[in-house]
């Protein structure tokens, strides 16, 4: 069973505690290197998620917001409360922000633990960093119509549960990287967790994959060598918004 307490010594163990090691005008790393060539079009904007945990019945427990259909990105998808830094704004003051605007969470509930890697999106081009925080017990919260359809929660024990996690590989033809022809193929890993009729994927699955390799001191598999060993799909046949 996942507890808070695991979780805070597997993040001091690997530097995860505090603010993150680089500010908002710096260009953190990100997954998008990994067996991709150099030069990439750096990100054009920065922003923060909040992953907002509580205690439970012993269980630790992460809160997801479903995205109102009505939003330009990611519509619908699931996500953690978050968006982009205002000026003057570090990553720890927007994601709280952020997560009082969307989802009503008081501000003085929140206790920072520390953070993850950030990822940048695909399509987007945000750096994405996000903030790890401990909520005393389960809050009271309150959907802003305008940005968030629904407000729900679950469980390590339920996202760890057999059957709920696969990874596929993409080939995304249009991540602003250079290309030396235009058949060349880039490989996209993509993160899934489907429990209780909740599909948790794109960059979220992706945060989620590193909170799991956090707690159990492993690092992640690195992308295959043999493309056509892979189960690779066009990421554009299915979701523009990885």
């Amino acid at each position: 069973m996942v507890t808070l307490t695991r979780l805070v010594e597997a993040m001091g163990e690997q530097g995860y505690l505090g603010q993150p090691p680089l500010g908002p005008s710096v260009m953190g790393p990100d997954d998008l290197d990994v067996g991709l060539p150099p030069g990439y079009r750096p990100p054009t904007s920065h922003s923060a998620v909040m992953i907002a945990l509580f205690e439970e019945d012993g269980e630790l427990r992460i809160i997801f917001t479903r995205r109102s259909s009505k939003l330009r990105n990611h519509a619908h998808q699931v996500s953690f409360p978050g968006g982009r830094l205002d000026e003057g704004e570090d990553f720890e003051q927007a994601a709280i922000r952020e997560a009082q605007e969307e989802i009503g969470l008081d501000p003085s509930l929140v206790s920072v633990i520390g953070h993850l890697d950030p990822l940048r999106t695909a399509s987007t081009k945000f750096r994405v960093q996000p903030i790890v925080v401990f909520l005393g017990s389960r809050p009271h919260l309150k959907a802003n119509d305008a940005e968030v359809e629904r407000i729900f929660d679950h469980s390590f024990s339920e996202l760890l549960s057999p059957g709920v996690y696969h990874e596929e590989f993409w080939d995304r033809g249009d991540l602003g990287l250079p290309k030396e022809s235009d058949d060349e193929l880039h490989i996209l890993p993509v993160s899934f967790f489907e429990v209780s009729g909740d599909m948790i994927w794109g960059l979220t699955g992706r945060f989620l994959v590193q909170m799991v390799h956090l707690l159990a001191g492993t690092s992640p598999e690195p992308l295959p060598t043999d493309i056509d060993a892979a189960p690779v799909r066009n990421v554009l046949e299915i979701d523009d918004s990885v």
